[in-house]
């Protein structure tokens, strides 16, 4: 654009635009820079186009294009790694400073303030990094197993493995309005991150209800392979299970749960129509789910 408006400062006069972008050579952008626009793009897939469907593979396509660009890129995804492997803002990280320092630097836009672990991002990373150099991939695990928890609540936003899984109110900051105690599931499936040693089997402590079901099973995946399943009714009920080491990998893992449909017999408008009758708020969509608390730990 300084090049452009350059020539139709010395013309002196209204320019062809088309012309000059003809006549005028092609911008020179170095591929630091390039390959750092690229990963933004990835990161931006990751966090804005929630199930569309070709999203991991556009991230992954974003991804192997910077890395083809400038391979250099590659701590600037271990960077990423570091900074969203610690429960902190991504400010306040080493790993923050050190990327503002390199020939790569991302800015807040590229996502620095995104405060969940970011796990579709970080698997798809790992992945690519492991196919150019076994050892990035090693290393990108490395970093998320120094600072794994024994144990934490999944509920917390941080580890929801696709934030975007929420009421988009719940998802934002509770200035204005009282936020939920619970995580409510809008989804048939609500999915968590967890980094772990494979050597070490799991608990899953978890306090659930069906609001729009009488009864129903809710079946646990790992990774992608089922694992269990546990009833539940309207009531709140607790269930302790065990996710056995087999289904685990070194790392970052998924866990998954999938809740029944609700029950087509229950007349969910009328209490609509009532709530709304009152000026009170209410959902124009079901519940599937709702989670009170889904404490995880490492069985020693």
């Amino acid at each position: 654009m300084a090049a452009a408006s350059l020539e139709a400062l010395r013309h002196g006069a209204a320019p062809d635009i088309a012309a000059l972008i003809r006549g005028l050579p092609r911008p020179v952008i170095a591929p630091e820079r390039l390959a750092t626009a690229e990963l933004g793009a990835a990161i931006h897939t990751a966090h804005r186009l929630a199930d569309f469907l070709r999203r991991d593979e556009l991230v992954r396509y974003w991804l192997e294009r910077a890395l083809d660009t400038s391979p250099g890129i590659a701590q600037t995804m271990l960077d990423l790694v570091a900074a969203r492997s610690v429960d902190l803002p991504a400010l306040f990280t080493a790993a923050q400073q050190s990327n503002l320092a390199s020939h790569y630097p991302l800015q807040l836009q590229h996502g620095w303030r995104y405060d969940h672990i970011d796990a579709g991002l970080l698997q798809a990373m790992i992945e690519v990094l492991g196919k150019r150099d076994r050892g990035l991939a090693q290393q990108a695990t490395a970093l998320l197993l120094e600072h794994a928890p024994p144990e934490a609540d999944l509920v917390q936003k941080r580890w929801l493995w696709e934030p975007l899984h929420q009421f988009y109110p719940e998802l934002m900051p509770a200035r204005d309005r009282h936020g939920w105690a619970t995580l409510r599931v809008p989804w048939p499936e609500a999915r968590f991150a967890w980094v772990t040693p494979r050597y070490t089997g799991l608990t899953l402590d978890v306090t659930a209800r069906l609001p729009a079901c009488k009864l129903g099973t809710v079946g646990i995946t790992v990774n992608g392979r089922r694992t269990g399943e546990f009833a539940l009714t309207t009531g709140w009920t607790r269930t302790v299970l065990r996710i056995h080491p087999t289904v685990l990998q070194p790392g970052l893992n998924q866990i998954a749960f999938h809740f029944p449909p609700p029950d087509s017999r229950t007349d969910v408008w009328s209490t609509v129509a009532d709530r709304l009758s009152q000026g009170l708020e209410t959902d124009l969509f079901p519940v599937f789910g709702e989670v009170a608390q889904l404490r995880i730990a490492q069985v020693t």
